[in-house]
């Protein structure tokens, strides 16, 4: 059953990488500049957020949020048809991701409820690590097999989309009909409580994961084609870092006590640095892939760190995962707006480099104050 569950997510998240990728690929051959590239994840995330707000003001039944689960996969599903189907102005693809946006923020409010029937059957550490693979995968899958597809056939990965949709729609009604209260595993090892100062530098880390994440997945394709990779190569890079991602996701749960000790997140976010310099200045395909990898060991421990500590900390789970989901959705809206438009004045690799100056200007003054605040270096 636990695979079940964390496939929806996973196939909602391929989905959503094809449409994320397909949709800048499509402007960026049809002429578009870097910043209305930039605006595309920019429509997604505010969306994303109003959408997010609206539906926790409001209290619905479990039978209440399996009808939107599947109202907003079919909302999905009629964006990749129209996509596949209509070939209109370049400003339609705005209206795309707005449609996409919203509900799929429906889809994964409510996909809470669904995971909080099996979340207390394994220890904390397993259901962070579940769910960061099965978005990682995902996300990645999602841009490979699009760019694959489109060497192809420009608008075919939108008729993928379309197929994922219904298999979606398919488990959903599957998940529905099956009995989700089983006996709960107990949990071996209890995950102690985490104090808040590990908190607040989490929410630095999932800031930078957040912000940098969207600016290479969004803007790198534009980039890419433009060094003269094809839509194949960039969509596998891609998939490199969040299949580097998702493979460490996993192993976070055999070493999960190291993040104890914090120099991992320096380790961390000198891997930041160094892949964002590289995939700004480097020519070579091979380098590309080792940065895109070392992209992937920096966002798998700093999502990890935001999550499972903001989670851990019993007294206030639910405001800290609040204000995750704020950030992520803040950094989505503000970061591609930003370096989009940076990217359009002084070119890439000059966005690249001052990419590498926020985080390392962010994650300094965080890391300061962590320690400032903690009792005893860790």
């Amino acid at each position: 059953m636990t695979i079940l569950i964390y496939m929806l997510p996973f196939l909602t998240d391929v989905c959503i990488g094809i449409f994320l990728f397909a949709y800048p690929v499509a402007a960026s051959k049809a002429g578009a500049t870097p910043f209305f590239i930039a605006n595309i994840p920019v429509v997604f995330s505010f969306c994303y957020l109003a959408a997010s707000f609206a539906l926790a003001r409001v209290k619905l039944s479990s039978a209440g949020y399996y009808r939107v689960l599947i109202i907003s996969i079919l909302a999905m599903m009629a964006a990749a048809v129209v996509s596949y189907l209509v070939k209109g102005p370049l400003l339609l693809v705005y209206l795309y991701v707005f449609v996409i946006g919203s509900f799929c923020a429906l889809f994964f409010v409510s996909f809470q409820v669904i995971m909080d029937m099996v979340s207390h059957r394994q220890p904390l550490y397993c259901n962070v690590s579940n769910y960061n693979i099965s978005w990682s995968l995902g996300l990645g899958a999602g841009p490979l097999i699009s760019g694959l597809l489109y060497e192809y056939d420009a608008r075919i990965s939108f008729l993928v989309a379309a197929g994922l949709c219904l298999t979606v729609l398919i488990l959903l009604f599957v998940v529905r009909s099956l009995h989700l209260n089983d006996a709960a595993v107990a949990v071996k090892k209890p995950t102690p409580d985490t104090p808040d100062n590990k908190v607040r530098f989490g929410w630095a880390l999932i800031l930078l994961g957040a912000a940098t994440g969207v600016f290479v997945r969004v803007l790198f394709p534009d980039f890419g084609l433009k060094q003269g990779f094809s839509t194949a190569q960039a969509g596998a890079l891609i998939f490199c870092f969040l299949g580097t991602q998702a493979v460490l996701s996993f192993l976070m749960r055999f070493i999960y006590e190291k993040l104890e000790r914090i120099y991992i997140t320096v380790i961390a976010a000198g891997c930041a640095l160094a892949s964002l310099c590289v995939i700004g200045f480097a020519h070579s395909l091979p380098a590309l892939f080792a940065a895109f990898a070392l992209f992937g060991v920096f966002q798998t421990v700093f999502f990890f760190y935001a999550v499972f500590y903001a989670l851990s900390n019993r007294k206030n789970a639910s405001r800290n995962v609040s204000i995750n989901e704020g950030i992520v959705g803040a950094a989505g809206i503000i970061a591609p707006f930003a370096f989009g438009s940076l990217a359009t004045k002084a070119g890439y690799p000059s966005t690249f480099a001052a990419v590498a100056g926020f985080v390392l200007i962010v994650f300094v003054t965080a890391y300061i104050l962590y320690l400032r605040s903690a009792k005893h270096k860790i």
